[in-house]
């Protein structure tokens, strides 16, 4: 079964681990030391302040120094080299399939939610389908009760992809996908109202490309789509808001002369929208952020470093205001996930969660309770891509997780988490010969990476 087309390649390798080595005074006044994973960048500073003198103070060294020293010591490396927010463990469930018996399922590149949780800790996931022989958008979810129907979201005898979900109130779920039932592909939607799906919009309608769509509600109810125009050989970002049943006039947020692909947004509790994106510059890839605050669009702000090409950008928002980035870098031979944040008015160092030792690529980032930050990607250390997370809570990254054992590679790998501190994860893989969606679902289990670690030793 052919895919349908994404404009994007996949690539993949084997990983190769390598050693790193820590040097540490432990016995020094005020010493300050810091331990940088190589796969999840720069731990919290940790401060140790001892006193060798109060041990021997220059007399012979009894049993109970000796003793007392080596409980020091063993609290030193337990600092060094322990997550020191000791991140809550989750219990995941086995795979499960997403579109039944259909012939082959799509998910969304990681500029777009495939997935995302309500209130009452429903899943909700939307991907592209085939049944007989065109794709059409698809929408199931799974609540702690079980599975939900499967169910169609349009019926179209063309091809339509790359969908994107937002979750408004009262049960409500908003859908946005690409389709080329005019001959190219335009932007349309429909609205999940009171268990029945709308009938599509076509909201470009127009000779020019339109592709990848990401889908935002804001707190006052309005819907915000952000989306890549293709005119000849480039790209631009284009805007559009919805206000009762009213689509605004598109405005264009990139740059001129300039290709802008890849776009992702997302709207904080105080209304403000932000939007992300890729903009290739003389051959060089950049990630571009821009913001609506107070009534105006603000300046572009490049996020990565300007040395090094990135691309393929996902954000999302907190609760407290905290803006979080990830996207593919490309500072070694093979593309590494890196991760920035913003809090209050200012970017924080940007921080890789991945050595470029293996090929990870796709990122996606997503925030809980707390709030935790979760990391979710494909990643070839395994040989075939296997879909990947870690997460972050009070600063400290855990290490990479795998969440796919499949024969065959994984692409697309999606994360969302709801208030019970549940992560929900989707990906797509061809263990049965053509692309099928999974599902996981990780429960917290009140251990922490340190109550396993001790457990083991025991």
């Amino acid at each position: 079964m052919k895919a349908p087309p994404t404009h994007r390649s996949f690539l993949f390798s084997r990983r190769s681990f390598k050693r790193i080595s820590h040097k540490h005074t432990p016995y020094t006044r005020g010493n300050v030391s810091s331990v940088e994973s190589p796969m999840c960048g720069r731990a919290n500073t940790t401060r140790i302040l001892l006193r060798p003198s109060s041990l021997v103070q220059g007399r012979a060294e009894t049993t109970s120094n000796l003793l007392l020293r080596s409980l020091l010591c063993a609290v030193v490396l337990l600092e060094l080299f322990v997550p020191q927010s000791a991140l809550s463990k989750l219990k995941w469930s086995e795979d499960e399939i997403v579109n039944e018996n259909m012939t082959a399922a799509f998910l969304t590149p990681n500029n777009a939610r495939s997935i995302d949780v309500d209130a009452a800790g429903t899943a909700h996931i939307v991907f592209s389908g085939n049944i007989d022989f065109y794709y059409n958008i698809y929408y199931r979810q799974r609540s702690r009760a079980g599975w939900g129907k499967l169910e169609q979201v349009n019926v179209s005898a063309s091809t339509s992809t790359t969908p994107s979900l937002t979750i408004g109130p009262g049960g409500a779920v908003y859908v946005v996908w690409c389709d080329n039932a005019t001959g190219n592909f335009d932007i349309y939607s429909s609205a999940r109202l009171n268990g029945k799906w709308t009938t599509p919009e076509n909201l470009t309608n127009d000779s020019t490309l339109s592709l990848c769509p990401s889908l935002s509600r804001s707190p006052d109810g309005r819907l915000h789509l952000i989306w890549e125009n293709r005119l000849g050989e480039s790209s631009r970002i284009l805007y559009s808001s919805r206000s009762g049943s009213k689509w605004s006039s598109p405005i264009c947020l990139s740059q001129n002369e300039t290709d802008a692909t890849a776009p992702s947004m997302d709207i904080s509790s105080d209304g403000t929208i932000h939007c992300v994106w890729t903009e290739d510059t003389k051959g060089r890839k950049q990630i571009v952020y821009r913001e609506f605050l107070r009534g105006s669009w603000k300046k572009p702000v490049r996020l990565n470093k300007p040395s090094c090409s990135s691309n393929r950008p996902c954000l999302t928002a907190d609760r407290l205001g905290g803006i979080h980035v990830v996207w593919e870098d490309h500072r070694f031979a093979s593309p590494a996930v890196c991760y920035r944040e913003k809090k209050g008015e200012h970017w924080q160092q940007e921080a890789l969660l991945t050595d470029g030792s293996s090929k990870a690529f796709r990122p996606v980032v997503t925030v809980g309770p707390r709030p935790t930050v979760y990391v979710a990607w494909y990643d070839s250390r395994w040989g075939a891509t296997e879909a990947v997370y870690c997460s972050r809570a009070e600063g400290a990254w855990s290490q990479p997780f795998r969440l796919s054992y499949s024969p065959a590679p994984t692409y697309f790998a999606s994360i969302a988490a709801g208030d019970d501190g549940c992560a929900h994860v989707v990906f797509q893989d061809r263990r049965r010969g053509n692309y099928d969606v999974y599902y996981r679902k990780g429960e917290p289990t009140g251990k922490t990476e340190l109550d396993e670690k001790t457990e083991s030793v025991r």
